[in-house]
């Protein structure tokens, strides 16, 4: 288990299709945006699937434009 020092932010979830690169998108996404992962989590079924990303600090909404922006996203939400 990893343990970062501080408090994490919501993690962001992202609903996408299950196709190649999405992940290599999501994260080119937010190290442009100087972001640091602190764990992810992906899950897929056949033609979807289902990011969770914890991050070191705040999803902006800049951010979570760029992601929805993604060709094969279909959802981006902040976790409460």
């Amino acid at each position: 288990m990893v343990q970062v020092k501080g408090n994490l932010n919501r993690p962001t979830a992202i609903n996408h299709r299950n196709i190649v690169n999405m992940l290599s998108q999501f994260t080119k996404v937010l190290g442009d945006a100087k972001v640091n992962i602190a764990d992810l989590t992906n899950k897929g079924k056949e033609n979807y699937a289902y990011t969770l990303i914890d991050l070191e600090s705040p999803a902006t909404e800049e951010i979570v434009k760029a992601l929805e922006e993604i060709d094969g996203v279909l959802k981006v939400r902040i976790v409460k």
